[in-house]
């Protein structure tokens, strides 16, 4: 999986994407949008 290991090799902490089947062996994490935005918001309280 090219993407995967593109963003491992920068550092990334995980994957943002609306297709997350694409992304369903991945060993990063993957979140939607709306995931990642709700994540957001819990650390900001």
């Amino acid at each position: 999986m090219l993407t995967q290991h593109s963003v491992m090799s920068v550092g990334v902490d995980g994957i943002v994407t609306r297709n997350l089947g694409d992304f369903a062996l991945a060993k990063l994490p993957v979140y939607s949008p709306c995931e990642l935005e709700s994540l957001l918001n819990a650390k900001r309280t």
